[in-house]
């Protein structure tokens, strides 16, 4: 497999563990990478520790192609894991990003700080469905909000930031916050959060059936819209920031999709549960020959003229 350069970082391939459940404390980062990842982003960090939503706070519908999930963000805070990283670190040469998450700017700085001589990069969660009031997606819909948080991490942190955006926004909207953390000084986007958020009900008790009433959608039946956002902000910018896809990925072919689409990397977070890492890597590189690339730099993006000639038709870009 030939290595990739992503956040400016050398990757041995293009596939990261995705900030979530496996990547919340030092034995999961640790097992991803043994079954293969090429960089960790880690479960999402805010200021203080946080216990999360009550369970169940995952449930699986493998039928219907979807999961739905609602955390709360539990995590241990910034204290405990800049020492698992550190930990990790002495264990492993594999690139650490920190996801973080606050209720505005001030918290976003106090994170970048935090994580300032540990981590590779910073990716700012603004988009989680499910978070509750002042976090997540509440934010990440506002393009000023975002300019703001940006800012204030990318003054505070010495290295690559990237932009986690949501997908529960129409599309002027994605390409205008997009464009306000790509002003603030964001290097990178990663698309997308989950979508929803979304309700399921137990028909033997008529409750929610995840603990928070609502959770966010991922697996399978979220590609689709990730693919979307991930091309139309590689039509719009993806000669300014590297693009990182998320959302639904489960094998080669779907890495290859999103190379094409216009990211430079993915991250894979419902789908580890079942697959290694590493041979979602194999699949691609595969792929990637049989389709006449000889490396992954080589299909990225190389879809997007025929698709912005689609969207001529649409009347929906020049």
């Amino acid at each position: 497999m030939i290595p990739v350069e992503v956040l400016g970082k050398r990757w041995d391939h293009p596939i990261a563990c995705a900030s979530g459940a496996l990547a919340a404390h030092l034995p999961g980062m640790e097992d991803a990478v043994l079954r293969g990842a090429a960089a960790i982003f880690t479960k999402t960090i805010t200021e203080s520790p946080r216990e999360g939503h009550p369970g169940p706070v995952f449930v699986d519908y493998p039928d219907e192609g979807y999961a739905l999930n609602a955390m709360g963000l539990p995590n241990p805070g910034p204290d405990r894991m800049v020492v698992e990283i550190e930990e990790f670190r002495d264990e492993f040469d594999v690139p650490v990003y920190a996801s973080v998450a606050a209720d505005g700017p001030e918290g976003f700085r106090k994170l970048a700080r935090a994580f300032s001589d540990v981590a590779d990069g910073l990716e700012l969660n603004v988009s989680c469905p499910h978070a509750g009031k002042g976090y997540g997606a509440e934010l990440g819909s506002d393009p000023e909000t975002v300019a703001e948080i940006t800012e204030a991490a990318v003054r505070a942190f010495d290295g690559p930031v990237s932009v986690k955006l949501t997908p529960n926004v129409d599309r002027e909207t994605l390409l205008e916050v997009a464009a306000a953390a790509i002003d603030a000084g964001a290097e990178a986007l990663t698309a997308v959060n989950t979508l929803g958020p979304g309700l399921r009900i137990d028909l033997r008790t008529a409750s929610p059936v995840l603990g928070a009433g609502v959770g966010g959608l991922s697996g399978p039946a979220l590609k689709p819209i990730a693919l979307r956002v991930v091309a139309d902000l590689a039509l719009e910018f993806g000669e300014e920031v590297e693009i990182i896809g998320v959302g639904g990925i489960r094998s080669g072919e779907d890495v290859v999709e999103f190379l094409l689409a216009g990211a430079k990397a993915v991250q894979v977070a419902t789908a580890a549960r079942e697959k290694d890492f590493g041979d979602i890597a194999m699949e691609t590189y595969r792929i990637l020959k049989e389709l006449g690339y000889e490396e992954p730099e080589e299909a990225i993006g190389a879809a997007l003229p025929e698709y912005r000639e689609r969207l001529r038709r649409l009347g929906w870009c020049q």
